[in-house]
């Protein structure tokens, strides 16, 4: 929205900002401690996953492998088994430096394509076509691109806690098709660097309204959170 302000005269304005939040019963807040110490720390762990198990059919090379629970998705690209790790910090923790490197690299000729990830049917529908992406088999693209790769997220954990997730995906199977060749990776070394920091939560259990200005301002606004406490309304402010 754009606003003109045609001033005559001389007009002494002082604005200033306040957002006023309301806090529900079931909501988070997070508030940084400017006080806070941060601690850098490292996790180092290797990982290992049995052999492959190749089976084949008219869709071409089924790979399984024991430790892997799950297999890349993207559709007409090849089905690749996926080993995934998730790891929990608390809030405000900042993830970096993360890192797979495999240890042993195994080299396996195949005469058969991998079978490719299917295309998304109807419910209801018996038939799952495969759909292989052309380009890709033709190729003598390595997949995937990397031996692995992470994301990182926040919410609530099993027991109800409010952490920050990051979760490793370590495919121990890569595949050129135009070489017709896999590579297998039995054991990873893993390392990560994370450094703390110190939240503190306010919960709709504690405050029914939270006010976010400039030190500045703060003062301002003092009025306003002794009268809303003074009515019932629990009232708090942060800069």
């Amino acid at each position: 929205m754009k606003v003109n302000l045609k001033f005559h005269g001389t007009i002494l304005m002082k604005i200033f900002l306040v957002v006023l939040v309301l806090v529900l019963p079931s909501s988070t807040i997070y508030a940084s401690n400017p006080n806070a110490t941060s601690t850098l720390l490292r996790i180092n762990e290797e990982f290992s996953c049995s052999t492959p198990v190749l089976s084949t059919n008219h869709q071409g090379i089924a790979v399984q492998i024991e430790e892997c629970s799950s297999y890349l998705p993207y559709e007409g690209y090849p089905l690749i088994p996926v080993y995934s790790v998730t790891y929990e910090f608390t809030p405000g923790t900042q993830v970096s430096n993360v890192d797979v490197v495999p240890l042993v690299v195994e080299t396996l000729t195949v005469s058969q394509d991998v079978a490719a990830v299917p295309k998304m049917m109807p419910i209801g529908t018996s038939s799952l076509d495969e759909v292989k992406n052309s380009e890709f088999y033709a190729s003598e693209e390595t997949y995937p691109l990397s031996w692995f790769s992470y994301s990182l997220g926040a919410g609530l954990n099993e027991n109800n806690e409010h952490v920050v997730f990051c979760t490793i995906q370590i495919y121990p199977l890569r595949y050129n098709p135009g070489k017709n060749m896999m590579y297998f990776a039995s054991s990873f070394s893993f390392s990560m660097d994370y450094q703390t920091d110190s939240f503190s939560l306010i919960t709709g259990d504690e405050n029914d309204l939270l006010i976010i200005t400039t030190a500045e301002y703060l003062p301002n606004i003092q009025s306003l959170i002794t009268h809303k406490n003074a009515h019932g309304i629990r009232t708090i402010a942060l800069t």
